[in-house]
């Protein structure tokens, strides 16, 4: 936030791991579940196994290739006018990136350490069988392995479809879509290998940041696969509206992806320090001023009212802060009968040290309170699920109006990265019961929210 301030060849599509990362096991049916019900493993021919044997990635490998094609087959005619889907010709590849073999596209193994990728030329598919998926299995789940597949599977679908747009950027985020197509298949019950819940996607957005590209990159930039933002955005994109949607991704898409323009916001990697400094406030005041200088205005255009702006106020842990009569615990909590945001500045600090001191995270939770009480002057519930979705929607229609802000106007502007540190708070904090508690939903859910008022903030009232 600022002041009013995987890659190989180009014909080889990536996905690098860069970060570590945590999220519970996934709990569907299918085979890889707590579940009685299993399902037999797919018989896929894997080439470059030591002795022709599979390790338990490759035959997870395998089944996801087969639930994939499974949905390909299947939705290929209908997206392409009737034309038949045909596979990868040139064989799938499970790698050891440490052995010397022959492995089509790349000089050496060496260079998939990390990776999986699709190769149009010589119509393969292939992937780090020691490092990438071991560790994206031990550190999510199975299903991110078949997200990361599904995902090069939305190449495959390009270079047999000829659909295929000419930027980088456009051709991994359409990548994306089909892949959110597909995982849509699992929660229906169409995969048999891979069937999961709704609260399961969490898994996937998860996993999703991490294939983000190197803050302060830029949607320009000619090898630019996107932010976790605009990332995520087309997967869910390809999960809410399927595949025919995503074959419809043109160059002229839009990306929030953006470098960094100020020496001063590289040089702290985007992020205010949260307490005030002596010549800088710091991202809590910044932000709540921010906020107060900004909602009047929205508040009007959505709802054609004067909003009555709510106090912040700062307390600590044992403070004897009140709200209607019982006691604030919460890291950040909108009273309404009183008419103030209450919020705990060491729960704040938590959470940014938590995200790699970042400003926007905590801000977001500041800013999805802040909409509770926009809700309740627009006589709009903050109860349950819809009214915390309804807060969340209101605060991603305030963010997109800092996000268009120009280096001229006044207030705070977005630094790269800032996006991405909202979905990390929505995926991972505001659902906690010491901020707004889940109600029902899921981090999915909620970033599908924030997405929405990102996009029209109108649709959220």
């Amino acid at each position: 936030m600022g002041r009013s301030g995987m890659r190989l060849a180009v014909w080889i599509s990536v996905l690098a791991i860069g970060a570590g990362g945590c999220a519970q096991g996934l709990q569907g049916n299918g085979q890889y579940s707590g579940n009685v019900r299993t399902v037999a493993d797919a018989d896929i021919e894997i080439k470059g196994l030591p002795d022709g044997k599979k390790t338990d990635v490759d035959v997870i490998a395998g089944n996801a290739i087969a639930d994939i094609q499974r949905y390909w087959t299947e939705q290929f005619p209908k997206v392409f006018n009737g034309r038949r889907y045909e596979g990868p010709k040139g064989g799938l590849y499970s790698v050891d990136p440490s052995v010397n073999q022959d492995v089509p596209c790349v000089s050496s193994p060496s260079q998939i350490r990390g990776n999986a990728f699709y190769c149009p030329p010589k119509d393969v598919v292939a992937w780090d069988r020691v490092d990438l998926f071991p560790s994206l299995k031990e550190k999510f789940s199975p299903f991110l392995i078949a997200m990361v597949l599904a995902h090069e599977w939305g190449h495959v679908i390009q270079a047999k479809s000829g659909v295929e747009p000419a930027r980088t950027i456009v051709r991994e985020t359409q990548a994306d879509c089909y892949a959110g197509g597909w995982t849509r298949s699992t929660l229906e019950g169409q995969a048999p290998h891979f069937q999961i819940e709704r609260a399961e996607l969490d898994n996937a957005l998860a996993g999703y940041l991490l294939f983000r590209d190197p803050i302060g990159a830029a949607a320009s930039d000619q090898d630019a696969h996107g932010n976790g933002f605009d990332r995520i955005s087309a997967f869910q994109e390809g999960f809410e509206q399927g595949p025919v949607h995503c074959a419809k991704f043109t160059d002229d898409r839009n990306f929030t992806e953006i470098r960094f323009t100020d020496p001063t916001d590289l040089g702290r990697g985007g992020n205010l320090p949260l307490d005030d400094q002596p010549n800088e406030p710091g991202a809590i005041t910044a932000g709540f001023t921010d906020l107060n200088s900004t909602w009047p205005g929205l508040f009007k255009d959505l709802f054609g009212k004067d909003l009555s702006k709510p106090r912040a106020e700062q307390y600590a842990e044992g403070d004897n802060v009140t709200c209607g009569g019982s006691p604030v615990r919460q890291g950040v909590l909108y009273c309404a009968s009183n008419n103030t945001i209450f919020y705990d500045t060491e729960a704040l600090r938590n959470v940014s040290t938590k995200t790699k001191d970042s400003d926007y995270a905590p801000m977001t939770l500041a800013g999805i309170a802040y909409a509770q009480a926009v809700e309740t002057q627009a006589s709009r519930s903050t109860a349950g699920k819809g009214g915390l979705l309804r807060a969340i929607c209101l605060d991603g229609g305030y963010t997109a109006v800092v996000t268009r802000r120009s280096p001229q106007d006044r207030g705070l502007r977005l630094s790269p990265g800032d996006l991405d540190e909202a979905i990390q708070s929505l995926l991972f904090y505001a659902g906690l019961d010491n901020f707004f508690g889940a109600r029902g939903t899921s981090g999915f859910d909620r970033v599908q929210a924030y997405r929405q008022g990102f996009n029209d903030a109108k649709s959220c009232t």
